[in-house]
Formats: structure tokens, C-alpha cells, sequence
């Protein structure tokens, strides 16, 4: 996850960490076992997520998320990180964790947010999935050099502002505001 103010809040493919054991377990059959590595995977990504939800939400008041089609993107090579990521979990914590906090969440249609210009709003970046692999990029239209993540983020930012307001703010600047992503 990254925010609009630059954090990001990343972890290990945890899946990944436990397949051998897993696997092993799994093969011979050993069900107890074979339940105790998925229970520690469960509870290391579920831990994960209410940690860096709970700091996200008792910062911020207002948050926008993009919407994520978490579906079908698992219908992609990144399938197993999509899920481990658990993008449902976060975004089910981060909504009632906001409240809690006397906040609010809202998602985002998160289309182009990655390839277009948080500046001058241009679709200049890489897109589709040959894409992914780029992580920084220049705007050729303004010169200014991006994050993909961070530059997603103030993108996100300013959609969800635009909802708030009716459309409006898709044709200002980033706003300095700290809202996450």
C-alpha cells in the first residue's frame, strides 16, 4: 500500500515464505501439520493488515482506496501475490476502522491512475501488464519523474476529492491534504 504522502506499508509474500513446508506437509499427508502452516499464514497476513489498517485509519480522516479487481487480476501470473496480498481483508478492516475512528473510507475507480501524469493529468506512463515491471517513469508531456505507487496514490487523491465535490477537482493540482490511498 502506498499513500498518497509517500509512505508505503509493504511485507513479504508470506505464502511464498511457508511453501516448502507447506508443500512438504502437504504431500505426506500430515493434516494437523499441513493446518498449523495455513493458520500461521492465516494469522502473519491477517496481523499485517490490521497493524498497518489501524495506523492508516487513527491517522487520516478521509480516505480514498481504488477499487481493485482483485478477480481479475487473479486470473493473472500474479495470481498468488494478488491473493496473498489479501486486497479484500484491507479493504474490509481500513472501512470499519475509519469509522471507528470517527473517519470515512470510500473507494476509487482506480482505472489509468498508474499511467496518467499526477501533474498535467497526460496518460503518459506504462500501462497494461507489460507495465507492471516499470516502477518510475518521466511524464513526456511535463518532464516531471513519477513513482508509479506514489504517483497512483495522488491520482487516487484527487478522483476521490472529485466525488466529494462533484467532479471538480479532476482539473486541479494534487492537493497538499494527507489522505491515504
Amino acid at each position: 500500500m502506498t499513500l498518497s504522502d509517500g509512505k508505503k506499508y509493504g511485507r513479504d509474500n508470506i505464502t511464498k515464505k511457508y511453501a516448502t513446508a507447506l508443500a512438504n506437509a502437504q504431500r505426506r499427508r500430515k493434516k494437523k501439520k499441513t493446518k498449523k502452516i495455513n493458520a500461521k499464514i492465516k494469522n502473519a497476513r491477517s496481523d499485517f493488515n490490521h497493524k498497518a489498517t489501524h495506523e492508516i485509519a487513527s491517522t487520516y480522516r478521509l480516505i480514498f482506496m481504488g477499487d481493485i479487481n482483485s478477480a481479475g487480476l487473479g486470473k493473472t501470473k500474479m495470481a498468488k501475490g494478488i491473493y496473498d496480498s489479501a486486497i479484500h481483508q484491507i479493504k474490509t478492516i481500513l472501512e470499519y476502522k475509519a469509522r471507528r475512528h470517527r473517519g470515512f473510507m470510500t473507494l476509487v475507480q482506480e482505472q489509468n491512475t498508474t499511467s496518467a501524469c499526477s501533474y498535467c493529468l497526460k496518460k503518459t506512463g506504462p500501462s497494461g501488464l507489460s507495465g507492471l515491471g516499470i516502477r518510475e517513469w518521466t511524464c513526456e508531456n511535463c518532464g516531471s519523474v513519477h513513482d508509479r505507487d506514489h504517483n497512483s496514490a495522488l491520482n487516487i487523491l484527487r478522483r476521490g476529492h472529485a466525488t466529494l465535490i462533484g467532479g471538480f477537482a479532476e482539473r486541479e493540482a494534487p492537493s497538499s491534504t494527507r489522505v491515504s490511498e
